[in-house]
């Protein structure tokens, strides 16, 4: 008798680990709120970038996700030549959850809502700016988290959900798309950083070599200097720039980097 208690504990015991590994697992780190600052404060006009959308990046140093962009909102994505809501059309401005898409699109819907057990609970808005016939009959909708995530995951992973294309942070901070991330779009390197003295900008992809404009903005969002040649390797002089966190923007990718002394 004793043998069989002893027996059922263990299996009850290693049920618990089991479990809590697996939500472990499914779990993805999310740095804490003191690590995530600001891209640029929502300022706008007169050099200011705009930030309505509070889009954030991890600045702690020692952050497995140093650097990483993350927001709450917006995503933007497309069912082509599908409508995947009960509700039909889905009205503007209703807003919805994982609950509301049909079971006919039985897949779609549990990837959903497998998506918001790893990301936290989100909300599905229609994004009601018809650019023709075929957007009128399957639009575009909104996506938007009560937690901030990394926007590469959020892309990514949205992008292999069945029935749905095009996920992309729609902010006017700047867009990220799956083609951006997929294409290295982000290799460029700020280095040292932190820095002291000059830092040095080295674009590893080539596609970003033709870029219109590089902008070293400061944490108010004000641009401090501007960059038109496109070298592959540029030096930049900081050492009469106050310590800090700063950003290297070039078109619509941006990195940040401290100057520590």
């Amino acid at each position: 008798m004793k043998t069989k208690i002893i027996l059922s504990l263990f299996v009850i015991i290693i049920t618990i680990i089991l479990l809590n590994t697996q939500r472990a697992a499914a779990q993805v780190y999310s740095p804490p709120d003191s690590c995530l600052k600001m891209i640029v404060p929502n300022q706008g006009g007169n050099g200011y970038y705009e930030n309505p959308d509070s889009v954030k990046v991890d600045s702690c140093l020692d952050s497995p996700t140093f650097g990483k962009i993350y927001t709450k909102k917006y995503f933007s994505f497309y069912t082509p030549n599908k409508y995947i809501f009960t509700i039909i059309p889905l009205p503007n401005d209703t807003i919805v959850g994982w609950e509301a898409i049909d079971n006919k699109y039985i897949k779609t819907k549990q990837e959903f809502e497998e998506m918001g057990k790893i990301y936290g609970k989100f909300y599905i808005k229609r994004f009601d700016t018809p650019i023709d016939s075929v957007h009128l009959k399957y639009p575009i909708f909104y996506l938007w988290f009560d937690r901030n995530n990394m926007v590469d995951s959020i892309v990514i992973v949205g992008n292999r959900i069945d029935n749905i294309t095009e996920v992309t942070l729609e902010s006017k901070w700047g867009t990220v798309s799956v083609k951006e991330i997929k294409n290295n779009k982000y290799d460029f390197n700020i280095n040292p950083n932190p820095a002291n003295e000059n830092i040095i900008i080295d674009i590893t992809d080539k596609d970003i070599l033709s870029y219109s404009e590089l902008n070293l903005i400061n944490y108010l969002g004000i641009i401090i200097k501007k960059f038109n040649n496109n070298n592959q390797k540029i030096i930049i002089n900081i050492q009469n720039l106050p310590n800090g966190i700063y950003f290297i923007k070039i078109n619509n990718i941006i990195k940040p980097f401290i100057i520590m002394r």
